[in-house]
């Protein structure tokens, strides 16, 4: 089969795509068509981001399909939040499902729904995904996970815009946009019979391509500092500065898990550094400088946990090394008292 032109597939849609791109046509609600407020998130002045933003308000008021493609922690589902905010439907649901982590016994439950009684357990109905993002919008991220025993299912739901919930006498209409997202080439994957060729072709009549973080380090200042403000907003802290070699370290930096990874990677640091952030907080074996004395008790171990759970840790510990005294352990977190005492609170921290 041949491959997929970039950005459309079905013929019959080019037309309207550009004209919509050219200014003509219906696109939604007043002002929605070239409007990015639902562009937001997507930080940066990289060309390749600039194709994505411009895809988005090319595609978002249409109704086609789209299919995001990206690596893991590229930003796929902030692509779909953007293309409904720009839509018609951005008054309507945004429901986001992740085929990878649906068990496969209950992927036909989780899209379709059930009725009550349909099998043990099913002690009442359940709206599927399908109808729950019914007058708006379905975002079906990992597609590629999704069991080969429903790809005919959801395609003929798609085809027919009717849904039958799994027991359910009747089908019940839809009106879903879809959009999808993969990390993998799903157009060889068609082609060599490991997903559906004609669900393929159902989806993918807009593919949008995210660029890789290391194709953008000139977008990493920028990013990181959207991320520490928003997390020192979030956390009451007041926004730290950056120590001269922080900036070039992380743009040297391999990140394999891209914008997720960075803004992980900037999260942690805040909690970890002191007023000025320094090349080793951002590390994941960094500890704060308050903790450094007290070695015999371990470093905070940042790898595979939580904000929340990693922030704990650091208020215990340094409570734990000011006698208890708030006012030292603040000072040594650099924030204030009442900041420290309503963080301690909200983690019901005595």
């Amino acid at each position: 089969m041949a491959r997929l032109p970039e950005h459309v597939e079905h013929v019959e849609h080019v037309e309207h795509v550009e004209h919509v791109e050219q200014g003509g046509g219906r696109a939604g609600p007043a002002g929605v068509k070239l409007k990015r407020d639902g562009c937001r998130e997507l930080v940066g002045q990289d060309p390749a981001l600039e194709r994505v933003r411009e895809r988005i308000a090319r595609f978002g008021p249409t109704q086609l399909p789209v299919v995001i493609v990206g690596e893991t922690g590229t930003g796929k589902e902030l692509v779909a939040r953007a293309l409904h905010e720009a839509s018609g439907r951005r008054d309507g649901p945004f429901e986001a499902v992740n085929c990878a982590a649906i068990p496969r016994e209950l992927a036909e439950s989780e899209l379709f729904g059930h009725a009550r009684g349909a099998f043990t357990g099913a002690l009442v109905s359940y709206a599927g995904a399908l109808r729950r993002a019914d007058g708006g919008t379905l975002f079906l991220d990992e597609i590629g996970e999704m069991p080969r025993s429903m790809q005919p299912k959801l395609l003929r739901a798609l085809e027919e815009g009717r849904v039958r919930a799994v027991g359910a006498e009747a089908p019940q209409r839809i009106d879903v946009r879809i959009v999808a997202a993969t990390n993998r080439d799903l157009a060889r994957e068609a082609e060599q019979g490991h997903f559906r060729l004609d669900l393929y072709h159902r989806l993918a009549v807009a593919i949008i391509p995210l660029p890789a973080l290391r194709e953008r380090v000139e977008d990493i200042p920028l990013l990181v500092e959207h991320f520490l403000a928003r997390a020192s907003a979030r956390e009451g802290l007041p926004p730290p500065r950056l120590a001269a070699d922080v900036l070039p370290y992380l743009q040297r930096r391999a990140w394999t898990g891209n914008v997720r990874a960075l803004r992980n990677a900037v999260e942690r640091a805040l909690i970890a550094g002191g007023r000025v952030l320094q090349r080793q907080d951002f590390e994941v074996t960094a500890v704060h400088p308050a903790l450094a004395h007290t070695a015999q008790e371990g470093h905070v171990c940042y790898q595979g946990r939580s904000f929340a759970a990693v922030r704990r840790e650091i208020y215990v510990r340094v409570l734990r090394q000011h006698g208890g005294k708030r006012v030292a352990a603040a000072a040594a977190l650099g924030i204030a008292k009442s900041t420290f005492s309503d963080h301690l609170r909200a983690m019901d921290i005595e």
